[in-house]
């Protein structure tokens, strides 16, 4: 009776193909995003409730109840200025994934082909690491200043948008998380050079 051998899973080679589909969907999801927003396709914009809805707007609530912000407005027909506005909320912070997925796709084949001691592998872990510390926070600062400007192109309406600062903070643990795999591969890289000087 033989017995049937299972096939040890190659992670890296699993890892390798599942950011390629990651990556190819992100891709797409920016070019749909681009083209639904730049082509005058309504727009969601968020007021407060203050400016877009008086204390009477709504009836037969209970007692002490209140509208709580946002309200959330449908712009069937925006101007030049709401469409870009909307896409500089949205496109840069999936550019900014897109890119960090296509260099760590790129990082997993590298480590794939050559190992994961190749000269190449801890640099590219550091500049994948630079661009989430500095681009998440870059990006989290435009999609703020973006949709500001748009809940402040509504008339009528008050300014409404919230600085969430979750947000470059995780962008941050990101780029340190990548930061920190490159220095132990650099270190594993050293201690690999010096083993093969011993020997």
């Amino acid at each position: 009776m033989t017995m049937l051998k299972l096939r040890r899973p190659d992670w890296l080679e699993e890892m390798h193909g599942f950011l390629l589909i990651a990556l190819v969907i992100s891709g797409l999801g920016v070019l749909a995003a681009a083209g639904y927003m730049l082509t005058g396709q309504p727009v969601d914009i968020e007021v407060a409730t203050g400016g877009a809805l008086g204390s009477t707007a709504l009836t037969g609530l209970p007692p002490g109840t209140s509208l709580d912000s946002p309200v959330h407005l449908e712009v069937t027909d925006p101007t030049t200025a709401q469409s870009a506005w909307a896409a500089a909320a949205v496109l840069p912070r999936l550019l900014l994934v897109t890119t960090a997925l296509f260099l760590l796709w790129r990082l997993v084949g590298r480590a794939r082909r050559h190992g994961p001691f190749a000269g190449e592998v801890p640099g590219r872990f550091r500049v994948l690491g630079l661009l989430l510390v500095l681009g998440g926070p870059l990006v989290w600062l435009l999609d703020f200043g973006a949709r500001t400007l748009l809940s402040n192109s509504v008339p009528g309406g008050e300014t409404y948008a919230v600085l969430d600062f979750s947000v470059p903070v995780i962008w941050g643990l990101c780029g340190f998380a990548m930061f920190t795999v490159g220095e132990i591969v650099r270190r594993g890289e050293v201690m690999r050079a010096d083993l093969d000087g011993v020997v």
